[in-house]
This record gives C-alpha cells, sequence and structure tokens, in this order.
C-alpha cells in the first residue's frame, strides 16, 4: 500500500503536465462544438512544411460568424490578459491583434494572433524558442 501512495506521489506532477493548459484547453472545449474548427500541428508536421526556426507546435481555432460568442472572444481575452500586445489594428469592423509571451531569457516563447471580421473569428497559438 505505502508502494502504491508513493507511485501515486511521485506520478501527480506528471500528470499536471499532461493536463492541457492555455491554448490547449481552449482547443479542448471548443474542439467539438458546432461551428469551430480546431488545428493542430507538431513539431515534425511543421518542419515538413518548412517551419524549422523554432516552432515547437501550432494551434488554432476558427470560429463562424453565426456560431461564434461572446463567450469565445473573453475565453481568448482571458489566456491573453497576461501576454504583451505587440500589434493592435483596428479597421471598420475588423481587428487584428498579437500578443507574446517571453521566457526568462526574454527570448518570446509564445504568440497569440487574434482575428475577429463581420465572417468569422480566428485564434493562432504559436509556442517555441
Amino acid at each position: 500500500m505505502k508502494r502504491l501512495l508513493l507511485l501515486v506521489a511521485l506520478s501527480l506532477p506528471l500528470m499536471a503536465l499532461a493536463q492541457p493548459t492555455g491554448f490547449g484547453k481552449l482547443i479542448k472545449k471548443y474542439q467539438s462544438k458546432q461551428g469551430y474548427t480546431t488545428i493542430e500541428l507538431s513539431k515534425d508536421m511543421l518542419r515538413t512544411m518548412g517551419a524549422s526556426d523554432g516552432i515547437e507546435q501550432m494551434m488554432a481555432i476558427t470560429a463562424d460568424n453565426s456560431q461564434s460568442s461572446n463567450e469565445f472572444t473573453q475565453d481568448i481575452e482571458a489566456i491573453t490578459k497576461d501576454m504583451k500586445t505587440m500589434l493592435s489594428v483596428n479597421s471598420n469592423d475588423s481587428t487584428v491583434k498579437i500578443y507574446s509571451r517571453a521566457d526568462k531569457q526574454g527570448r518570446v516563447c509564445e504568440l497569440v494572433i487574434h482575428t475577429a471580421d463581420g465572417y468569422s473569428i480566428v485564434a493562432v497559438n504559436l509556442t517555441g524558442t
């Protein structure tokens, strides 16, 4: 019994790492909802496409306007609230925002690109170094 408890206690940090965080939670939440399209590209797939400049993963969600909701926009805002705004463009009914997060060395390790217009809302997440 002690061994089982020790094994469970030692595996808890690993289980926490396996849980989706941030944008991963957003993908999981919307991947099976009608009107949303989710995309996940691994490092290996990105390399086959010629993106070998440090990008580890790309995830994206598209919501068509008929299905998009304030909840989706609020979820994106919650993910990006602690990030630095690198670009913000507003033109008529279209917006584009790019957010970044830096690692301890000051290198950008995550980008979120959020666009919205009268037809759809798109959020793209790039992680790497």
